[in-house]
C-alpha cells in the first residue's frame, strides 16, 4: 500500500511539471520569441531542455541550447559539454558552447570561483540578447535553489531585500519556468529511463558555499524545523509584495558601459538603501552584497567629493560630485577616458621621459597655467576618480608632460621653432610618436 501511495505522489508531482513549466513561459515570452536554454547538463538543466521539446507552447525553430564549460572540473567538464551536444544533435536543436578558463581568471580579478563563473555566464547570456541571438535566457533554477539562496541572504545580512531571493523574471531577460517547482518534482520527472543526465562531482564539495548550505546547514535546520521550506517562501513572498508597493524613482538612477550612477538626492531620501539596491540589481550583482556595505554605500552622500570605499568582489563606490558611482574596478574600460586630441612639440621631449600611470607626488605645469599637484589639476579638470589611476602620462621623474586625452605641459608646447609637430589622442599614438 506504501509503495502504491508512493507511486501516485510521483504522478502528481510529473503532471504538475509541465504546467509550472508552460505558465511561465506564457507569462513572459511571445510566441515569436528566441529562447537561448542554459543547459550545463544535469538533472535540471536536462528536465528544462525536456520540457521545452515537449511543450506545446514553444516553437522548437526557435530554441537555442547554450553550454559553459568553466574549466573546474577538467575532462570531467568537457565531457559535460560534449554530453550536451551530443543531445543537441540528435534532436536537431542549435546549439552554441563557451569554453573559459574561470580559475585563471578567478585568480587575475581576486574572485571566488563562484563569483568568477557566475560573472561569466552573465555576460555571455547578455551578449545573446544584444546580438538578437535570444529574447530570453532561460535558466534551471527551482524553488529549492530559491529556499538556500534566501537562507545565504539571511546569514549575510542582506537585510529585508535579501528575502525577496530569486525572481521569476530578472534583468528583463533572464527567466527561470521552474522556480515554482520543487527538486522532488524534477527528481521524479527526470527518474524516466529516456531521460538521461550528468552528474557534477563538484555538487558534493562543502568547500563551496551554497552545497554546504544544501547538503549540511539546511538539513540541520529541518531536523527541528521541518516546514522550513514553506516558511522560508511565505516570508520571501511577504517581503517582495511590500518591497514591490516602494516606489522609487527611476530618474535617479542610470547606468552605463562604466558603472551605475546615483544622485546624491536620492540617498537623503528615506529610501536610501533601496535606491543602493536598486543600483545593485541594475548590475546583477545585489547577493553579494551585505547590510554593512549598502550603508558604507549610503554614508558616501555626507563624503567628500573623490571618497570611495572598497566593495565586495572588486567593485567600488566613489563620489563624484552630485552623484555616486559604483563600478566593477576590473572592468573600468580605456574608451571613457578623455580623449581630447593633443599637439606638442616632440623635439623638446627629454631622452628620459617615460609613458607611464599617474603617480603620487606628480606634478603638472598645465599649457598656459601654473604648476601645481597632477591631482589638483585633474580635479579641477573634473575628471571623475574612477578614471585618474588610468590615465596615461608622459613623465620625467615626477615632472609630467602630457596626460594623454587630457593636456600637455607648457614645457612641450609647439611655438614659432617647432619643427617636429606631434598629433596623439591615444596610447598608441603616443607610443609611435616616441619610437620615430
Amino acid at each position: 500500500m506504501l509503495l502504491f501511495f508512493c507511486y501516485c505522489d510521483t504522478i502528481v508531482l510529473v503532471k504538475k511539471l509541465p504546467d509550472i513549466f508552460n505558465t511561465a513561459v506564457l507569462s513572459f515570452c511571445g510566441a515569436s520569441d528566441k529562447l537561448a536554454l542554459a543547459v550545463s547538463g544535469g538533472m535540471d538543466s536536462m528536465c528544462m531542455l525536456h520540457l521545452a521539446l515537449e511543450s506545446k507552447v514553444i516553437d522548437k525553430k526557435n530554441l537555442l541550447v547554450v553550454s559553459v564549460d568553466h574549466q573546474i572540473r577538467g575532462q570531467e567538464s568537457k565531457n559535460d559539454l560534449e554530453f550536451v551536444k551530443d543531445f543537441c544533435a540528435k534532436k536537431n536543436i542549435e546549439f552554441s558552447p563557451l569554453s573559459v578558463n574561470v580559475p585563471k581568471l578567478a585568480k587575475e580579478k581576486k574572485q571566488s570561483l563562484e563569483l568568477a563563473a557566475r560573472e561569466v555566464r552573465r555576460d555571455f547570456f547578455k551578449k545573446l540578447v544584444d546580438n538578437n541571438k535570444a529574447n530570453f535566457v532561460l535558466l534551471a533554477h527551482h524553488s529549492d535553489d530559491n529556499i538556500e539562496s534566501i537562507c545565504m541572504n539571511i546569514f549575510r545580512g542582506a537585510g529585508l531585500n535579501g528575502l525577496k531571493g530569486m525572481q521569476e523574471l530578472s534583468n528583463d531577460f533572464l527567466l527561470r519556468p521552474l522556480l515554482n517547482a520543487s527538486k522532488a518534482q524534477i527528481t521524479a520527472y527526470m527518474s524516466g529511463s529516456d531521460r538521461k543526465f550528468v552528474e557534477d562531482s563538484t555538487n558534493a564539495d562543502t568547500n563551496f558555499t551554497r552545497n554546504s548550505f544544501r547538503l549540511d546547514i539546511i538539513p540541520a535546520i529541518k531536523k527541528h524545523y521541518p516546514s522550513l521550506d514553506n516558511a522560508i517562501l511565505s516570508l520571501s513572498k511577504g517581503a517582495s509584495e511590500f518591497l514591490n508597493s516602494i516606489k522609487l524613482d527611476d530618474s535617479k538612477i542610470s547606468i552605463d558601459s562604466t558603472g551605475v550612477k546615483i544622485k546624491i538626492e536620492a540617498l537623503k531620501d528615506n529610501l536610501a538603501n533601496y535606491y543602493v539596491l536598486f543600483a545593485l540589481e541594475k548590475l546583477g550583482v545585489r547577493q553579494d552584497f551585505y547590510r554593512k556595505n549598502i550603508d558604507s554605500v549610503v554614508a558616501l552622500a555626507n563624503a567628500k567629493n573623490g571618497t570611495s570605499v572598497d566593495l565586495p568582489n572588486g567593485f567600488k563606490a566613489v563620489k563624484e560630485y552630485k552623484e555616486i558611482v559604483i563600478f566593477s574596478v576590473s572592468k573600468m574600460v580605456q574608451q571613457n577616458l578623455p580623449t581630447k586630441k593633443l599637439y606638442f612639440d616632440a623635439d623638446k621631449i627629454p631622452k628620459t621621459a617615460i609613458i607611464r600611470n599617474r603617480q603620487d607626488g606628480d606634478i603638472f605645469t598645465a599649457f598656459g597655467g601654473g604648476t601645481k599637484k597632477l591631482k589638483e589639476f585633474l580635479i579641477d579638470k573634473k575628471i571623475p576618480v574612477r578614471f585618474r589611476d588610468n590615465l596615461i602620462c608622459l613623465a620625467d621623474g615626477k615632472n609630467v608632460l602630457l596626460v594623454v586625452g587630457v593636456e600637455i605641459s607648457e614645457s612641450i608646447k609647439c611655438d614659432a621653432s617647432t619643427k617636429n609637430k606631434a598629433t596623439i589622442s591615444t596610447q598608441e599614438d603616443l607610443e609611435k610618436c616616441l619610437t620615430l
